[in-house]
């Protein structure tokens, strides 16, 4: 069984968020402990998913949420988190 692996990523807007959630719903083979913090000022909204999918299985599912090109951008591992964005082409944990 694999490990459970903690990822953080950034949404534009916490209806991505809400998007997203159906997304993971429908995959009823996969737990998911997800949180997020919406920001006061802005709305952007930090997010963090426990899950035991792989980082590239996630991805996927990001690229599935309309308008979700910041969540794409933004997703590593949670120890490696920034919340700077990425350009897709350079997608890469290292």
């Amino acid at each position: 069984m694999k490990k459970v692996k903690s990822y953080s990523f950034r949404s534009e807007c916490f209806h991505d968020l809400v998007v997203l959630q159906k997304l993971l719903g429908k995959n009823a083979t996969k737990k998911w402990d997800f949180s997020y913090e919406m920001d006061p000022e802005f709305p952007d909204c930090d997010a963090k998913i426990k899950t035991r999918c792989t980082i590239e299985e996630l991805y996927k599912i990001f690229k599935m949420v309309p308008d979700g090109h910041v969540m794409c951008g933004t997703l590593n591992y949670s120890d490696r988190y920034t919340g700077s964005r990425r350009e897709e082409h350079k997608w890469q944990y290292a």
